[in-house]
Formats: C-alpha cells, sequence, structure tokens
C-alpha cells in the first residue's frame, strides 16, 4: 500500500507535479528512488495518513480493490433487444 510506479512518461508528470505542488521534494524524491519502476515507502505514519486521506475522499487504496473496479467498469453489457 503506498507504492507508486512510473514508467518514463508517467515519472515526467509526477516530476512536474512535484515541482508545482512540492519544489522542495522533487529532489529527495530524485535521489532515494532514482528511476526505479516501483516506488514504497516504508513509513508507517506516511501510510496511515494515505488511508485516512483516501477513506476520507472516498478513494480506493487497496490493488485488490482498485483492480475488482478497473475489471468491474470494462465488462461489457449486453444490451436488452426488448428492454
Amino acid at each position: 500500500m503506498g507504492g507508486v510506479t512510473l514508467r518514463d512518461n508517467q515519472r515526467d508528470y509526477y516530476y512536474q507535479k512535484l515541482d508545482e505542488l512540492f519544489p522542495e521534494l522533487k529532489q529527495k524524491y530524485q535521489q532515494m528512488y532514482q528511476n526505479q519502476y516501483f516506488c514504497k515507502p516504508v513509513n508507517k505514519k506516511l501510510k496511515k495518513v494515505i488511508i485516512e486521506e483516501c477513506k476520507k475522499n472516498h478513494l480506493l487504496y487497496r490493488m485488490e480493490d482498485i483492480i475488482e473496479a478497473y475489471q468491474k467498469e470494462r465488462e461489457e453489457k449486453q444490451i436488452s433487444l426488448f428492454g
């Protein structure tokens, strides 16, 4: 929970947003994670804050829930001819 996966174009966008919103964090982030694809914070306090904020804002945060919601959304629904 609380990990980030970044491909090249996602990383560029993420850095752009860090520059806009938290300019002091971009350099720290780059030093800590470099170009790793998956970055998972270990901080338990941060994890607790993320979960609380997600719940407060009705956001999914567990990967199982995210995948389930995504698959459910993509299911094809048959249109009723007489419905």
